[in-house]
């Protein structure tokens, strides 16, 4: 079983190769940001085994809004529709579970900024 949390950005085993050049490329030359890329996609051909690994990924909204390589590498990055139409990073393969839909479900439920606010306000209040 493969855990990763990350809470800046998208881990590599599911950047593409755009978005991956843009996170690899600060202060390289161009030829050692290529072989870097290159073995980044290498790694991924993990989940094309027979008997893939499991993999349970947990990413901070922020690495997945943060426009790393602007937004047009997000939108590749992307492009895959998700549960919610924002998208996966990957394609699903057949053993991944997609949990943006209980993300959704559970954001649903959740107040609003202005209610949150209000929450705290009157909690500090009455202490």
């Amino acid at each position: 079983m493969i855990k990763i949390y990350s809470q800046f950005l998208v881990a590599g085993l599911f950047q593409t190769e755009d978005h991956a050049r843009h996170v690899l490329r600060s202060g390289k030359r161009a030829n050692k940001v290529d072989a870097l890329v290159a073995n980044r996609m290498v790694r991924q051909e993990v989940f094309d085994r027979e008997d893939p690994p499991g993999v349970s990924v947990l990413l901070e909204e922020n690495a997945i809004r943060k426009a790393a390589g602007g937004r047009e590498t997000m939108k590749t990055s992307s492009s895959e529709e998700g549960a919610s139409g924002q998208g996966n990073l990957t394609g699903a393969g057949p053993r991944v579970t997609n949990l943006r839909v209980e993300f959704d479900m559970i954001a649903s439920m959740a107040l609003s900024g202005t209610e949150s606010e209000e929450c705290v306000r009157g909690i500090l209040e009455s202490m």
